[in-house]
């Protein structure tokens, strides 16, 4: 080598080291400010070969440099081989994962273990702010000492990638998924003309195995593949490979060696495909509704009965839309009815809410609140309680004759009753005397009042189980059915009514008469018979029937009454009557001669509905002759 140009390749490197880095290694940190930054490109510009040559000599030394006869053209120094160059993308829980690779041409030597995707400062950009670092290498062992600089731009950031952030329940496991990488890693250099080797390493760093993973490559028209260990299964116009499985943490690598015939850069391109399994625990929660209830199990009629409810969910989940619904018996009154539904809302796992349920009691007796609980899923009970309203009862029961005759008399007792369990306080009765009745008595002070036609009797305080007996007298004075009713108060508003339907009845009570108008009669002259029949009783007497039988000495002249008569013989009939009413009298007349001194008697039988048999009348009359002077 000559002079001058080993002159000229020191004192490059040391303007190099002195500007563009600080230090051979990249962990130590700068010693004064901010190193300007290096380039990463070398251009070279030709010039004419009758330019003259440029004294560098001069210019670092300040002396003209002595001319050399023999001076030759620097000799490159032989490049140290790499073990190896990794150039990687990887794809995380996709199906597939490319990966592209530039490889220079070999003009600068080779540094270990250079990431691809560590940031450099842009091209013709000195303002980028990029640290710029020496990379660190070593020297082969067959190799002398020389020195071979790379600079290269230190990373923007040294912060560690963080995970993304996410929310796992507790009792939960992430989803868990087959994450493939592939990358290209370059096993010493790439010349032209020289065989060369490239490893594709594809990698699962997921948790669960990928399955029918498959692997393609692509290389440019000026490479020459050589040999690929394992073999691929096809090399038409790729080069491709397919597993079966990839356990996690796994990998698979592909020595490749081609022979690259052109300069310049080599971009390689690389696929994985593969199918994925995805796997995940969860904690599956259940969400359970339970009710608690309290409240009193006996009221007073008319006292309030309020429910306390408590809603438990007793599960591991949330409950949501929480409702309560309510369903009530008739003795037991809210504002909404009786159905009612309360709106909870959503109750998380052991949380408890209490409801508040504002019930009346309006009725005595046994009572019942039917409760369901619901939510938006499954989650339901069901719940009941019992509350037994203690309410004075009174009950009244009337006996008394169902029939009777106008005229007679009738008793009734009133008998009032306390079948409830506490006191009745202020009980009143009061009965009224129908129309067809007439007051006689009352008895335990019963009063009659003329302008309401109704008896009055005061208890006043009746004990539970206890009973009072009121009797009363009264006259039927009309025909019909009438309708006794007694009605029973007390100040609790308990009221107990009794009933009874008496039918009144009349009988017809049918009395005859015969008399004669004259007695005694002379022989020649006229007389007469009558019949009278009277209905003294309380009901119409039906078809009263009138038949008379002469005696033979007297001379039928006429026969009249309320119906017209017939003649037979002796005989004389008169039409029945269909109807006597009471109190009514039917006359009937008979005008007869006497032909025949003596006594002569009028037989007359009267028939009627009102009779079981006839009556037979007989009435003697003396008829007498003159005496002759």
């Amino acid at each position: 080598m000559r002079r001058g140009t080993w002159i000229l390749a020191v004192s490059g490197a040391v303007a190099l080291n002195a500007c563009g880095a600080y230090s051979a290694d990249p962990k130590s940190p700068p010693t004064g400010g901010e190193a300007p930054p290096v380039p990463t490109r070398y251009t070279r510009q030709l010039k004419p070969a009758t330019a003259p040559p440029r004294n560098y000599y001069e210019e670092l030394f300040g002396e003209t440099a002595a001319k050399s006869a023999d001076a030759k053209p620097a000799e490159a120094p032989a490049a140290k081989p790499a073990e190896a160059t990794v150039q990687k993308t990887a794809t995380i829980g996709r199906g597939t994962a490319n990966r592209a690779a530039t490889a220079p041409a070999a003009r600068n030597p080779v540094v270990e273990n250079s990431p691809v995707t560590t940031p450099v400062a842009a091209e013709g950009n000195p303002s980028s702010g990029a640290p710029v670092v020496q990379a660190a290498f070593e020297k082969h062992p067959e190799e002398n000492e020389r020195l071979y600089i790379q600079p290269v731009a230190a990373a923007v950031s040294d912060a560690k990638p963080t995970k993304a952030s996410s929310t796992i329940a507790p009792g939960e496991s992430a989803t868990q998924l087959p994450m493939l990488s592939i990358e290209w890693v370059r096993r010493g250099e790439i010349n032209v003309g020289q065989e060369c080797q490239i490893d594709l390493v594809v990698k699962n760093f997921g948790s669960l195995p990928a399955a029918q993973v498959a692997v393609d490559a692509t290389f440019p028209a000026s490479v020459r593949l050589t040999s690929a260990e394992p073999k691929p299964t096809s090399t038409a116009d790729k080069a491709s490979w397919n597993f079966d499985s990839l356990a996690p943490g796994a990998e698979r690598r592909m020595a490749i060696k081609f022979i690259p015939s052109r300069r310049g850069e080599l971009g390689l391109n690389a696929a994985v495909r593969f199918t994925g399994q995805a796997a995940a625990v969860f904690k599956v929660e259940e969400p359970q509704l339970k009710l608690a209830i309290k409240g009193p199990s006996e009221v007073l009629l008319g006292d309030p009965a309020t429910q306390l409810i408590t809603i438990t969910n007793s599960g591991t989940g949330v409950a949501h839309h929480v409702k309560l619904e309510a369903r009530l018996s008739e003795g037991l009154e809210h504002r909404d009815g009786q159905r009612v539904e309360i709106t909870v809302g959503s109750l998380g796992a052991g949380e408890s809410q209490q409801v508040r349920l504002g019930l009346a009691a309006s009725k005595g007796g046994p009572q019942t609140i039917q409760f369901l609980a619901t939510s938006s899923c499954e989650a339901t009970c069901t719940a009941s309680t019992k509350i037994t309203v203690l309410a004075p009862s009174l009950q009244a029961t009337l006996q008394g004759p169902g029939l009777r005759y106008k005229g007679r008399n009738a008793r009734y007792a009133l008998t009032v009753h306390n079948d409830g369990t506490v006191p009745n306080n202020n009980v009143r009765v009061s009965q009224a005397v129908p129309e067809g009745f007439q007051f006689v008595s009352a008895e335990r002070g019963g009063k009659f009042d003329p302008s309401q036609k109704s008896i009055h009797w005061f208890i006043g305080r009746l004990e539970a189980g206890q009973s009072v007996q009121l009797d009363c007298e009264l006259t039927a004075a009309a025909l019909g059915d009438f309708k006794h009713a007694a009605t029973v108060y007390s100040e609790n508003g308990v009221t107990a009514r009794a009933e009874l339907t008496t039918r009144v009845e009349g009988v017809a009570s049918i009395e005859t008469e015969i008399v004669d108008l004259d007695d005694p009669v002379e022989l020649g002259s006229e007389t007469a018979w009558e019949i009278r029949v009277k209905n003294t009783g309380s009901k119409p007497a039906g078809n009263v029937a009138i038949q008379c039988e002469l005696p033979a000495g007297v001379a039928l002249l006429s026969a009249k009454g309320a119906t017209t008569a017939t003649t037979q013989g002796k005989g004389v009939q008169f039409k029945a009557l269909p109807q006597l009413p009471p109190g009514q009298q039917a006359v009937y007349r008979v005008h007869v001669r006497g032909t025949v001194e003596g006594t002569h008697r009028l037989r007359a039988r009267v028939t009627s509905d009102a009779l079981d048999q006839p009556v037979t009348l007989e009435e003697p009359t003396r008829f007498y002759a003159d005496a002759k002077n």
